[in-house]
């Protein structure tokens, strides 16, 4: 359809240059025409064979003359394609900042302009986000990465006690966890990001797809003695449990994460009007109204010292699942009274 869109409006430009070049050409022979006319009736102009008007050479003249002024008046309407080719040498080279002025008395010569901009802003939002995006790679892979090496090293000792040893193990084991997670969200969300629908759509009973993701996350909230509040009634939902897994995990292991020890974390699940509504809710320590617009994108951490678990992933990826299944993710939050996030899906 674009194809089609494009073909008929570079047909009309050329169609445009056709017509004012027909146009001028005429023009400039009638106006000639007259001229001579005038100038051969004063006797100013000799009479052609057998007295007449010497229309052979009127015609000639004329045309010559138009000739001249329809390239002159064409040159001048060139030049918003010049224009164009100039900004597209601009951003084939790498400058994503050109902008063309959408003026000209043409339609065609405008909407060009307007598609021109439009993809230069889209070349420059991209390759913002590839630069952020190997920036923040870079550094999410590298300080784990960092620390490996660091207590490896430290292992090496020969007069290590076995409680340092056990404990440099440890956190050998934690950052390459850290590093294996990261690795998987950057292959999830890149396929889903390729991804335009849900592939794998089956039945299943969400109520119990989001305890079995409280049970595998017993370890966290056991450890900072987190109770749940649970309203979740059999609901049957037919989708990718497989995605929707990842977004459970994310939401509930967040309000684990940020919720004080000794907290409560509430989990809710109802339908209403065709549409199912699940609501994680913690009592944590809350989003700033400065982050709060930043939560979902890709790499945005509130804590820019990175001092908490995390790469910045896991609410892009939520935010992307929600977007495939047709439906929304809302979030209320605080600082200091805790978060709330609801996923509604469409039944």
């Amino acid at each position: 359809m674009k194809r089609k869109d494009s073909f008929k409006r570079t047909s009309l430009i050329w169609l445009y240059f056709a017509l004012v070049a027909v146009l001028i050409l005429v023009i400039v022979t009638l106006i000639m025409s007259a001229v001579m006319f005038l100038l051969f009736r004063r006797g100013d102009i000799p009479p052609g064979p057998a007295g007449m008007f010497p229309l052979d050479f009127m015609i000639i003249l004329g045309a010559v003359i138009g000739t001249v002024v329809a390239i002159l008046v064409i040159k001048q309407i060139f030049k918003p394609i010049e224009r164009l080719s100039k900004g597209l040498r601009r951003v084939s080279a790498g400058d994503f900042s050109v902008r063309l002025k959408e003026k000209s008395i043409f339609g065609a010569i405008r909407e060009m302009y307007g598609d021109f901009n439009a993809m230069a802003q889209e070349l420059a939002g991209v390759e913002t986000l590839r630069s952020d995006f190997v920036s923040n790679v870079s550094h999410e892979f590298k300080t784990p990465l960092a620390a490996i090496e660091g207590y490896a090293t430290l292992l090496q000792n020969k007069n290590l006690s076995s409680d340092k040893a056990q404990e440099y193990l440890e956190k050998i084991i934690s950052n390459a966890h850290k590093l294996s997670v990261l690795t998987g969200n950057i292959l999830n969300l890149s396929k889903l990001e390729n991804q335009n629908s849900v592939p794998n759509r089956k039945p299943f009973d969400l109520s119990e797809q989001i305890r079995k993701t409280i049970l595998m996350l017993e370890s966290e909230w056991a450890a900072k003695n987190i109770s749940f509040d649970l309203t979740l009634p059999a609901v049957q939902y037919c989708g990718d449990e497989g995605m929707l897994f990842h977004v459970w995990y994310n939401l509930i292991g967040n309000a684990i994460k940020f919720s004080e020890k000794n907290s409560a974390v509430r989990i809710g699940l109802q339908t209403a009007e065709n549409k199912i509504y699940v609501t994680v809710k913690d009592r944590g320590c809350g989003i700033d109204e400065k982050t709060l617009p930043h939560i979902f994108e890709k790499f945005y951490q509130g804590d820019t010292s990175h001092s908490s678990d995390g790469n910045g992933l896991g609410l892009a990826l939520v935010k992307r699942i929600v977007t495939l299944c047709g439906g929304e993710i809302l979030v209320k939050s605080e600082k200091t009274k805790g978060s709330e996030f609801t996923v509604v899906l469409p039944v």
